[in-house]
């Protein structure tokens, strides 16, 4: 009878033991799983495959080495380059508020109301383009500059209030409706989409 407890406790020991080996193996496997990386982003920083900064709305630009090995003239295009994408992703976030805005409160006067707009995405985009500053910047394998522009969140917002509520005022029965349908709420919104893209 001993006998016979001894081995089954040493057989429920044994069957303990392999099952959590095989599920330590499994959760291994899981974990180690290969993911291709090119080999232009092989020791690459983090902010390279994931450009987030807390507060910022940052954006990536790169140049690939120039012929004449300059180093200064492929900064100057990498940052530029990542100025344009910083404010062509502005504009269309600001065009897509904007557009809500139009539909909710049901604006009749498109001339009017587009002109607005197009002016307010002008002037944001070359606000963009002074205030964005250049945080990191690295160099790959192949000699491609990459650079991360960054724009503060708070800068940013009372910009785009300052420009949006000018330019409405300008067309008083916008500005009302502005007002009303709580765009600073939207704004908010639209920043926390910016810096979360």
């Amino acid at each position: 009878m001993k006998k016979s407890l001894f081995l089954a406790f040493i057989i429920s020991i044994a069957i303990l033991f392999t099952t959590g080996c095989s599920n330590k193996q499994e959760q291994i496997n899981e974990d180690e799983i290969n993911v291709y990386v090119d080999p232009e982003f092989e020791g690459a920083p983090k902010w390279i495959s994931s450009p987030k900064m807390d507060g910022k709305i940052v954006e990536i630009g790169s140049a690939p080495k120039n012929i004449g090995n300059d180093f200064a003239f492929q900064r100057e295009e990498a940052v530029a380059n990542a100025r344009n994408n910083l404010a062509r992703r502005i504009s269309i976030n600001v065009d897509n508020m904007f557009k809500t805005f139009k539909s909710t409160t049901g604006i009749n006067e498109n001339g009017t109301f587009d002109k607005v707009i197009e002016s307010v995405s002008k002037q944001i985009s070359s606000e963009v383009l002074k205030n964005s500053i250049v945080e990191k910047m690295w160099i790959s394998k192949s000699k491609t500059m990459y650079v991360l522009v960054s724009l503060d969140g708070n800068e940013f917002k009372s910009q785009v209030k300052g420009i949006s509520k000018s330019s409405f005022k300008n067309e008083d029965a916008l500005y009302q409706k502005y007002l009303a349908d709580d765009a600073d709420s939207k704004l908010d919104e639209m920043i926390e989409t910016l810096n979360d893209e």
